[in-house]
This record gives structure tokens, C-alpha cells and sequence, in this order.
């Protein structure tokens, strides 16, 4: 597993997606440092609420963190929302090309695997 795919795994243990979605939106592919005494005015608290940070104090502890960009669980979240692909394309740092090979590489993967049953030829 990648360390973003590790990270986002252990995110979402901690935080919804929504909260997730805030947190790569304002931090995502930077380190962010956690400090070992959260406040409410701190950035993380701003970005995400104080709850949020204070959970992900807690599963990360103090010290640095890098932010995974998280395209996919992104994409997703957006498209739950019905967004249209050219704002998918603006909100990720994307061509709304790279969002339609991202969506078709999303549904590959989503998609059941064809398993043969018995007698059916290829």
C-alpha cells in the first residue's frame, strides 16, 4: 500500500470524508506540523473545526504529518455532490481530460470482475 493510500486509510479512521476533503483542500501535499498543544485559533482548527483537529491530534499526535493530495476520495466527494467536471478540474489542480480518465479509472475499479460460469466460452 502507498504511503497516501496508508495515510488516507488511517484519516478515515479518525475523520469523515468531509472533514478529510477540508484537510487535503487546505493542506494537501504539504507537511503540516501538529503542534503539541492545539488551540482553537490554530490553522488546522480553522480549516477543519476544533473536534476534527483535536481527532486528528490524536491519531497523529505532535510533530510533522504530510497531507496526502487525496484525488480520488476528492473527486468522489465532488461528484456526490454533483458538480460538473470542469469544477472537479478546478477544484483538483486538474484538465477536465485528466478528470474524465480519472472517473473511467474510478469505475474500472468499482467494477465487478467477469467471472465465467460453467460452459461459457470466451
Amino acid at each position: 500500500m502507498a504511503s497516501d493510500d496508508f495515510a488516507q486509510v488511517e484519516l478515515a479512521q479518525h475523520l469523515s470524508e468531509g472533514e478529510i476533503v477540508a484537510l487535503t483542500e487546505a493542506f494537501g501535499g504539504t507537511r503540516l506540523y501538529i503542534p503539541v498543544r492545539m488551540t482553537e485559533d490554530h490553522r488546522i482548527c480553522v480549516a477543519l473545526g476544533f473536534n476534527a483537529a483535536l481527532r486528528l491530534w490524536e491519531c497523529i499526535g505532535p510533530g510533522a504529518f504530510r497531507v496526502p493530495i487525496a484525488r480520488a476520495l476528492r473527486f468522489r466527494h465532488y461528484r456526490n455532490q454533483g458538480l460538473s467536471k470542469a469544477k472537479i478540474a478546478r477544484l483538483l489542480g486538474m484538465t477536465e481530460t485528466g478528470v474524465g480518465k480519472l472517473e473511467r479509472r474510478l469505475a474500472a475499479q468499482t467494477e465487478p470482475a467477469v467471472v465465467p460460469r460453467h460452459g461459457d466460452s470466451f
